[in-house]
């Protein structure tokens, strides 16, 4: 993230001219680090934008890459709640895809549409997917890190199975 870098980089200019306290820096850190490159409706469009398609590959119609459009921009919130209170991955995952799952269900068993709740499902939760994560794992091996590749393949693992999880009670419920 270049834009980190940069701030970074003022902020280390900042330290040397200035001479802060210590939690002024700390804070400037926390500043940075909750800074995202993109702003929040570009997010949201995007998240809408990557459900909707992935329904749609899978085998969704157009009605179901709509709500799984609907279903990927509750993700994005959940995701964003669930980062600002610094939660672990597991139990985002866990939460995200447990609404993903139940909304997908509730929206699809209403009469008047004709929904696939398994398309929209799938659709929605491809955001969550560590892939990122696991692609990195599988360098780490090829470039002889192991114990850090079987430590970035068991953290995308343990995500993973948070979502597995929580599809898993949605449907147990509904």
């Amino acid at each position: 993230n270049l834009d980190h870098m940069e701030q970074y980089n003022e902020l280390s200019r900042y330290i040397c001219n200035l001479k802060p306290d210590y939690e002024e820096i700390q804070e400037k850190i926390h500043e940075i680090e909750k800074r995202t490159p993109w702003g929040f409706f570009l997010r949201l469009i995007s998240h809408m934008g990557v459900a909707m398609s992935f329904c749609i590959f899978f085998g969704g119609t157009l009605a179901d890459g709509i709500v799984a459009a609907f279903v990927g921009a509750i993700i994005m919130l959940c995701s964003c709640f669930f980062y600002n209170v610094d939660a672990n991955p597991f139990f985002t995952n866990l939460v995200c895809s447990f609404m993903a799952a139940f909304i997908s269900r509730l929206v699809s068993s209403t009469p008047m549409f004709s929904l696939h709740s398994d398309k929209i499902i799938i659709g929605s939760i491809m955001l969550l997917v560590p892939g990122l994560a696991l692609a990195n794992a599988m360098r780490d091996f090829i470039s002889s890190d192991t114990v850090t590749g079987i430590s970035r393949a068991t953290e995308a693992i343990l995500v993973a199975t948070g979502l597995a999880i929580g599809v898993a009670i949605a449907m147990m419920i509904y």
